[in-house]
């Protein structure tokens, strides 16, 4: 079993983040920490956290990792060296036959032109734009800056943003972490490198000190026994604080506060990673810009995300593993690859001759693990699953309720096969599967239809999903054929952390192009309705609307309650073709909620120069200068 990531938290990290009166006033939900059982490294417990962030990193690390191993076998050749590399050309790293990124995006600036950062915007709730003032670069734990290699695709690695918005106050003062981060692989020798998964986050941020233990959290470049190809070296401490990121290097803390939702926020950039063109995230009134070049030697895109925070339900539970209840032990069983998380404490060990760095040397074992504490993590069925498994056992409130604002590429793994070759041989793990289909880390050997109709979208823009919703699938909506119907599973705690009743948002674009060829649809104009089903069939109280505009399909679903509702548009087409260029638009409201205003639709043109295609997104979108509508 594949145990990268399963750390043990020492004793003194433990109390140190948890009492620590830096952060003791007046605590947004921002900064909430999951309390652990006293006994918890003394008796053995099972826990759950769905914190709404996934996957998602917010460290601020940079590291680009080459291994030298007895073949090329990713999770099954051995690890014969780990190395730190400065670049892919590093004369250390002459050896290597496979190298493993992080990267965090950094400012442009007149020697970094590409995989950077070129501004970021904010407005206010009547559009004004506010000031955007640089503050500093923040690097994480993990930081060993280096050059990227933009041809491969493979990012600069550099450090998080901090910037200062006077007009965009929020709880904790007037600055915010900007954090852009790409994870991916490359194999020596392969014409392009592996972009696994692509993030940008914004969290509203204080600085203060860093919390006891941030220098032991630094992962070592020693091999440990049965380390395969693919599978990182073991990692420091594990600090259980409440930075969003926390710097050894700065001695300092980002803290996290309550981000205000009314004013939207805007990341450009301009970059070589080979990003897919499906996002989802959280975030509300989301927006993109996307344009790619492929008249050079790297395939550059510049992208523009814009969006407001949205609040974001923590779940959180813990149970003694003796009295833990039937229906987890079943989840469990069915899915053995989801027991897996933060470890606390052993069983064969003495917990308390623990000291900082120990787990370096091998650490404790899943197996031998006295106390685990599970973390949702992925998008998709089974994590929908496993939440609403732990709230039907132990209660359906959030822990906590938390501003987020995060934009996110789709996982490639998401896809059976991808777009630059296998997965299996540049990514290490197998992809999952289709949304809609319980993962469970399995997944099926040849490509489906969905892996098709990505790779016909070229990597250009294809469509958004984005919600409030704690556990949410991060592809489009499964199709049911039956039904003709697109449905979408949500969930999330039925109530938030202060005991108000936690309202759902829905919010899908998707272009007509990928629409039709994931759902087999012809040019015909296609109609929907749009309904919010809870869990027994009942009808949800919701508003609803649907229209077609600008070469997208847009969904909007707001107002719902949990905790697992499905967004349901039912589909239809006329059976002759129609010419019409006119948008359709539905609007339904079930039950008796009051219907909401509704925005002005924005639409899509594509802009064209040359080889260069740019998407444009807006009520009444303009092409650039020196750029023509493309027809």
């Amino acid at each position: 079993m594949k145990r990268t990531g399963l750390l043990l938290l020492s004793i003194c990290a433990l109390v140190s983040a948890m009492i620590s009166p830096a952060y003791a006033d007046s605590t947004p939900d921002e900064q909430w920490i999951a309390p652990l059982p006293s006994d918890v490294l003394t008796t053995p417990y099972l826990g759950f956290l769905a914190d709404g962030i996934g996957a998602a990193p917010n460290s601020g690390d940079s590291y680009l990792l080459g291994q030298e191993a007895d073949g090329t076998s990713i999770g099954k050749s051995n690890v014969l060296a780990n190395r730190w590399c400065k670049a892919v050309t590093d004369p250390d790293c002459a050896k290597v036959t496979y190298f493993k990124y992080s990267a965090t995006l950094g400012f442009c600036s007149t020697t970094v032109t590409i995989d950077c950062i070129t501004s970021v915007e904010a407005f206010d709730a009547t559009g004004k734009a506010l000031a955007v003032n640089k503050v500093k670069s923040f690097s994480g734990t993990k930081y060993q800056p280096f050059t990227g290699f933009p041809t491969m695709g493979i990012p600069n690695g550099a450090a998080s943003e901090i910037v200062d918005i006077p007009g965009a106050p929020h709880s904790g003062g007037t600055q915010y972490l900007i954090d852009v981060h790409n994870d991916g692989s490359w194999i020596t020798g392969s014409d392009k490198s592996l972009s696994k998964s692509f993030n940008a986050q914004i969290f509203g941020i204080k600085l203060g000190p860093a919390p006891a233990g941030a220098d032991k959290a630094f992962q070592t470049t020693a091999v440990y026994a049965g380390q395969k190809l693919g599978d990182n070296p073991k990692g420091g401490d594990v600090v259980d604080s409440a930075c969003v990121v926390y710097s050894a290097a700065d001695k300092a803390c980002a803290l996290g506060y309550t981000m205000p939702l009314d004013v939207t926020f805007k990341i450009n950039l301009k970059t070589s990673i080979y990003i897919m063109g499906w996002f989802h995230g959280r975030i509300s009134n989301a927006s993109t810009s996307f344009n790619l070049d492929q008249s050079g030697a790297a395939r550059v895109a510049t992208i523009s995300f814009s969006g407001n925070p949205v609040v974001v339900p923590t779940y959180s539970a813990w149970s003694k593993s003796a009295d833990l209840p039937a229906a987890i032990t079943a989840f469990n069983t069915t899915y053995p690859k989801r027991v897996s998380g933060t470890i606390y404490g052993s069983k064969t060990k003495s917990s308390t001759d623990k000291k900082p760095g120990d787990e370096l040397n091998g650490g404790v074992s899943l197996e031998d693990a006295m106390s685990i504490q599970l973390r949702a993590k992925e998008y998709d069925q089974a994590s929908i699953d496993q939440l609403n498994t732990w709230i039907a056992s132990f209660g359906d409130t959030a822990s906590a309720s938390p501003t987020r604002w995060i934009y996110q590429s789709m996982d490639i793994s998401f896809l059976t096969n991808s777009i630059l070759g296998s997965s299996q041989q540049q990514g290490g793990s197998a992809p999952a599967s289709p949304q809609g289909a319980p993962s469970g880390g399995s997944a099926p050997a040849q490509p489906d239809k969905s892996t098709e109709c990505y790779i016909k979208s070229g990597g250009d823009f294809s469509g958004v999903v984005s919600t409030n919703a704690t556990q949410y699938i991060s592809g489009p909506p499964t199709f049911d054929v039956t039904n003709q119907s697109l449905d979408y599973k949500v969930a999330a705690p039925h109530y938030l952390a202060n005991g108000k009743e936690f309202q759902g948002s829905y919010n899908l674009e998707i272009s007509d192009t990928l629409a039709r060829c994931l759902y087999g649809f012809t040019d015909a104009p296609v109609a929907a309705t749009v309904s919010v089903v809870g869990v027994n069939g009942e009808s949800k109280v919701s508003t609803t609307t649907m229209r077609s505009v600008g070469g997208f399909l847009r969904l909007s679903a707001t107002g719902f309650t949990f905790s697992s509702p499905t967004i349901r548009v039912k589909l239809s087409q006329p059976t002759t073709t129609s010419t019409s260029a006119t948008a359709a638009t539905t609007t339904t409201k079930t039950a008796t909620a009051a219907t909401a205003p509704t925005k002005v639709a924005s639409k899509t043109i594509s802009c064209v120069k040359g080889k260069t295609v740019k998407k444009v997104s807006g009520v009444s979108p303009k092409c650039p200068t020196g750029y023509k509508l493309k027809k």
